[in-house]
Parts: structure tokens; C-alpha cells; sequence
């Protein structure tokens, strides 16, 4: 049996090995401490026994313990982050044996560290390859969102985890609120502004959105500071909107919001789903789709190499499909607004198309080349559903399966091999 004695303990007890361990200055003998109360001279004229003596108790421990049949000495070279020395109780014993006999004290413990550190040993580490998982067809997945275009584009492995082995990511346990939830309340507020056709030009529209916002922000009522200060920030960003709104009012007709969009390939049935943040329709007939963001606008070199396909595939479905009880029409303009409280607020970022394209022309281009990524990953039995085909060094598009792909170290190996960033 294997037993974990203190000193007191050990000095009753025998063993046929015994393992005298932290033999480190400080630790056996302790630091003489006399105390926070007493100095040293002050225990003396008193009459109490000199901190020295836990000293004397040390060595008698030490040496009680050479009573065992075996015993292994044994040390820290270091102590946390820092160089620790040996006990002066072990080097008094190693300069009392002799050079000849310390020296082979200590290659037979050596013997014993060599074999602890092989017990584990599992040679040099082999760091994972890129995954390559090429499942049949038949487990693939049809329909997927309009937000998952750009991951069938960059990262077809997330679909793989996502629908084929049926991993969802979660959220961290303990996380706090941020960004991403107010953008969503934001969201919320404005949808329903829109979708209960309130009069931008009304005088008390303000008041309207600002009572629309605390209803929607009440899901905050158990966290009271955070509700106040998003409200608080809402108020700047309800004007924002509404002088947005007003500047454009003459030409739109109508406003639509979280606008449900499908669109279904009549050859081989994929499907695309999403929601539309909102679509309004002009005096002229014409559709003008928007996407308010409370985070990143993709970039122009993004949008003209259809690397932020999401509008775009929108954009598709509305003028092929329709949506709602609306007859399907030409798109003629696609923008970003950006939600927040600087001077950029609210500022329209059109959609950039590659030169010569309009929005509709640049929408059926996106859909054929999702149909043709569908057919390449989606249809066929032996493509390789890989992760990071298309990786983003600034890194806007996060998979969410970097880890399951380990993608660390083979990005890290690839780098190497190529010379350059995978």
C-alpha cells in the first residue's frame, strides 16, 4: 500500500521504501519565524524556546526517517516560477558521505527520474492534418440559411458539423451580454416601428419608438443598469432613424420588415431560407433591399468578389419569388446602414458590385454560383467538405468549428510548408 505521512507521521511509522520529499531550503528546515508578536530577544527574556529549535526537530526527522530499509531523497530544482535550492539538511548528509559515495547517491536517482519522465513519454507530438470528411450525399443538407451562403463559400466543414453530425455551438456558460444582443433588441424595435406603419413625419414619432423600446428592452428588467444605459443610448440612435427615414421618405411607397424569404430549386430542390431585415418597395415598383448592422459593413473588395453574399442572395429571391403578398420586382439599389452613435450614423454604404453589373445582374451571378457550390458540396458523394477554403485574414467571417477542425495546428503546418499564412 502507498501511504502520505507528515513528518510526525513518519517518525512512528516504517516502510520498506520510504520517499523523503521537498527537501528544499525553506520548506524542511522551515524559515525561522519568531512570529508577528515577539522578536527574537523578546521570546528569549521571556522565556520561550528561540524559533532555531523547529530547526533541531527538522533534523531529527530527517534523520529518523534513514531508518527505513529504502529511501529515495528527493528535491525541486524549482519551486513555481523561480530557482529553488536543496534542504542544508541535504547537503550536510551529502558532504558527510564523500564526493565518491554522493556521486552515486545521486546517478541512482537519476535512474528514477529517468523513468519518470519516459513513463508517459508519446514521442514527438504529430500535429493534425486539415480534416477531410467526404460524407454520402444523401447526409447532406438541402436547405440551408442565406446567412450560411458565405459558410458554404469559405468553410463547407461548418455545414458538415452543423447538419451532418448535428453539433450546434453554444453560447459560453457565464457570458455577459454585449454587442451582439443590442444589436438584436435594436433590430426588434425598428422592425416593429415599420411593421405597425407608423408615420415617420408624425410628429411624436420619436416618443413612439422610444415606448416601442421599452417594451422590447423589458426582457433586460433583471439586469436594471444595462436596460437604462442601452435605453439611454437607444434614444440617440431612434433619432438616427428617423431623420434616416424622413430623407428618403418621398420616394419609398411602402416598408416592409423581417421579411421571410424562400427560394427553392425547381431541378434538384435546394433550398434557401432566410429573413430579410427590410424591403421597401419604391414609387416606381422598384424594391430597395436594406441590412442594418450594428457590427462590421463588409468590405468593397468583399462585396465586388461576392465574399458577402447575403444581400445579394436577397436581393435574388425577391426579384425571382417575391416575398410576402409582394409580386416579385427588379431590384434597384442594396445598402448597409450602420447603427450607431458617431457622425457616420445612419450613412447609406451602397452595395458594390463588380463594374458593369447592376444589383439584379449582380444577384443572379451569386445565385448561379450558390447553385454551382451546392451541386460541388452538397450533391456529390465525394467532395470534400474541408473547413477554411476561403479563410479571412481580417478574420470578419468566424467558423465556428475551428476547434473541432483543430484547425490550429494545421493551419500552423501549412503555414510552414507554404511559407506564408494558410
Amino acid at each position: 500500500s502507498i501511504s502520505i505521512w507528515g513528518r510526525l507521521e513518519a517518525r512512528l511509522q516504517s516502510r520498506d521504501l520510504m520517499i523523503i520529499c521537498t527537501l528544499n531550503e525553506g520548506i524542511w528546515p522551515q524559515v525561522a519565524d519568531p512570529g508577528p508578536w515577539l522578536s527574537r530577544s523578546m521570546r528569549l527574556n521571556a522565556g520561550l524556546e528561540p524559533p532555531e529549535r523547529m530547526h533541531g526537530l527538522a533534523a531529527h526527522d530527517f534523520e529518523m526517517a534513514f531508518g527505513n530499509p529504502n529511501i529515495i531523497l528527493s528535491y525541486s530544482t524549482r519551486i513555481g516560477s523561480s530557482p529553488a535550492l536543496p534542504s542544508r539538511l541535504l547537503e550536510r548528509f551529502l558532504a558527510f558521505v564523500g564526493d565518491s559515495a554522493g556521486e552515486d547517491i545521486i546517478k541512482r536517482g537519476n535512474n528514477w527520474l529517468h523513468s519518470a519522465r519516459h513513463l508517459d513519454k508519446t514521442g514527438p507530438a504529430k500535429p493534425a492534418m486539415r480534416p477531410a470528411p467526404s460524407p454520402p450525399a444523401v447526409l447532406r443538407p438541402k436547405s440551408i440559411s442565406i446567412t450560411e451562403v458565405e459558410t458554404l463559400i469559405r468553410s463547407p466543414y461548418d455545414l458538415y458539423a452543423k447538419y451532418v453530425l448535428g453539433l450546434k455551438s453554444l453560447d459560453p456558460l457565464g457570458q455577459e451580454i454585449g454587442n451582439r444582443e443590442r444589436g438584436m433588441l435594436v433590430h426588434e424595435v425598428f422592425a416593429e416601428f415599420v411593421e405597425q406603419e407608423h408615420d415617420v413625419n408624425d410628429k411624436n414619432a420619436a416618443t413612439i419608438l422610444n415606448n416601442i423600446a421599452k417594451g422590447i428592452f423589458a426582457v433586460l428588467d433583471g439586469l436594471p443598469d444595462q436596460r437604462d444605459i442601452w435605453l439611454k443610448r437607444f434614444q440617440k440612435s431612434a433619432q438616427g432613424f428617423l431623420e434616416f427615414e424622413r430623407q428618403r421618405d418621398a420616394d419609398i411607397k411602402t416598408r416592409f420588415a423581417e421579411i421571410d424569404l424562400k427560394w427553392k430549386n425547381p431541378v434538384n430542390g435546394f433550398e434557401l431560407r432566410g429573413r430579410a431585415d427590410r424591403i421597401d418597395v419604391r414609387h416606381d415598383g422598384a424594391l430597395e433591399i436594406l441590412d442594418f448592422k450594428t457590427g462590421n459593413v463588409p468590405s468593397k473588395t468583399e462585396m465586388k468578389e461576392f465574399m458577402a453574399p447575403q444581400m445579394l442572395i436577397e436581393a435574388a429571391i425577391a426579384k425571382d419569388v417575391g416575398f410576402k403578398k409582394h409580386l416579385p420586382a427588379s431590384v434597384k439599389a442594396a445598402n448597409y446602414i450602420k447603427i450607431a452613435l458617431g457622425p457616420l450614423a445612419f450613412d447609406l454604404h451602397p452595395f458594390e458590385t463588380p463594374s458593369g453589373m447592376d444589383i439584379d445582374e449582380a444577384a443572379q451571378k451569386i445565385l448561379q454560383m450558390v447553385q454551382l457550390r451546392a451541386d460541388i458540396f452538397l450533391y456529390s458523394d465525394s467532395s470534400i467538405m474541408s473547413p477554411r477554403i476561403m479563410p479571412l485574414s481580417s478574420q470578419r467571417f468566424t467558423p465556428a468549428y475551428d476547434h473541432l477542425a483543430r484547425t490550429a495546428e494545421w493551419t500552423e503546418v501549412e503555414a510552414q510548408e507554404t511559407g506564408g499564412e494558410s
